[in-house]
C-alpha cells in the first residue's frame, strides 16, 4: 500500500510539489509516510540532498513523474524471472529492522540468484546505508576479499 503513495502523484500534473512540498519543514521529515521508518536520524546534508533536489529543480520533478509513470509491474516481475540467468556472485545485504521490505523478500532474491550470499545488517531500516554504514561497509569489504583473493 505504500508504494501506491509513492505513484500516486505521478498520475496527476503539478502533484509532485505539492505531495514533496511539507518535506521543506525537517519535522515532518521523521513521519512514517516520509523518512520516518526508513531509518534512524539522517545526517541534515544527506537528509537534504533527498528532499530538496524534487522541490527545487524542475527537470527533477519532471524526471521523476516521467520514472514513476513508466514502472509497471510487468516489467518488476520480467525483471525478477531474468534473475535466475545471473551467474555472477552476488551479496544481498538486507535490512534487519526494514518495515517496508520484509526478510523473506531478501531471502527469496537470494535463492534467485544462483551464486548468492544473503547477510542481514542488525540495527538498520530500510537506509542500511545511513543507519549502518559500518556493518554494511564490513559485509561488502568481506564478500569481496573472498572473492578475489588469489
Amino acid at each position: 500500500r505504500f508504494f501506491r503513495v509513492i505513484f500516486a502523484p505521478a498520475k496527476i500534473p503539478g502533484a509532485i510539489p505539492l505531495v514533496f512540498g511539507p518535506l521543506r519543514l525537517r519535522p515532518l521529515r521523521r513521519l512514517p509516510i516520509a523518512y520516518g521508518w526508513l531509518s534512524g536520524p539522517i545526517e541534515r546534508e544527506a537528509e537534504d540532498s533527498y528532499v530538496l533536489p524534487v522541490l527545487t529543480r524542475r527537470a527533477i520533478r519532471r524526471d521523476l513523474r516521467k520514472l514513476l509513470k513508466s514502472i509497471h509491474p510487468s516489467q518488476t516481475l520480467a525483471a525478477a524471472a531474468a534473475l535466475t540467468a545471473f551467474r555472477k556472485p552476488a551479496l544481498i545485504a538486507w535490512s534487519k529492522k526494514d518495515r517496508f521490505f520484509p526478510i523473506e523478500h531478501g531471502r527469496r532474491l537470494a535463492r534467485l540468484l544462483p551464486d548468492a550470499r544473503f547477510e542481514l545488517v542488525e540495527g538498520a531500516r530500510t537506509f542500511s546505508p545511513e543507519d549502518r554504514p559500518d556493518r554494511l561497509a564490513e559485509l561488502i569489504g568481506a564478500f569481496v576479499r573472498e572473492r578475489v583473493a588469489p
